[in-house]
């Protein structure tokens, strides 16, 4: 039984019984026979990903490449979805994984069924489902007045302060955006992407 690095994708248990036929071609032993139920050395074994194995706990049955994948799927930490209905009027987007700049659409209004009405660059109005649409990074700066963060968290934006001190990168969220007249007042940003954690497209969030 293996229990490195390797995850059931059905019910998550960390055992298996490795099909030892495949596991002896790789060590040259090919006249044995049977399952390989030997316990890894310290530091695992590698085994093709092409070797057949079924999980001791269910009834899961595939190859180990499988539960290889599985397993670094699992490891990696879940990203939060940015709410794209809360874009502000006059964000850029993109569709899709399309960052050429051809598919870019300005945020003119949000509807009640997950769609944004969008202006293309003909000034043509379309509408998009916020799952279709990216953050696409803004070439100018919108003036701030003061008032509640005006993006939707998970969105790292560059912001103009009032005393003209150099432009700062912030994570929306971190950063005070009511106005004291003070010089530390944000008086412009502009959105450059998406902070670490969180993710845009709804299949990388799952």
């Amino acid at each position: 039984m293996s229990k490195y690095n390797y995850l059931c994708p059905k019910c998550g248990g960390h055992e298996f019984n490795i099909e030892y036929t495949a596991w002896a071609k790789l060590t040259g032993n090919e006249g044995l026979e049977g399952t390989d139920h030997v316990e890894p050395e310290e530091g695992g074994v590698e085994y093709d990903d092409d070797t057949e194995a079924g999980c001791v706990v269910g009834d899961w049955r595939g190859t180990l490449g499988d539960a290889r994948i599985a397993a670094e799927l699992a490891a990696k930490p879940k990203l939060k979805l940015i709410d794209m209905a809360k874009l502000p009027k006059g964000t850029m987007v993109e569709t899709g994984d399309h960052v050429t700049g051809e598919h870019v659409y300005e945020v003119m209004m949000t509807h009640r069924d997950g769609t944004l009405g969008c202006w293309n660059v003909s000034h043509q109005t379309i509408h998009r489902h916020t799952s279709e649409l990216r953050i696409a990074k803004q070439k100018e700066f919108t003036y701030w007045d003061g008032g509640d963060c005006p993006v939707p968290e998970g969105v790292r934006v560059e912001v103009a302060l009032r005393d003209g001190l150099p432009i700062f990168v912030v994570e929306t969220h971190e950063f005070r955006w009511t106005h004291f007249g003070t010089p530390d007042d944000i008086i412009g940003y502009r959105i450059v992407g998406v902070a670490k954690g969180w993710t845009d497209d709804p299949e990388l969030a799952k």
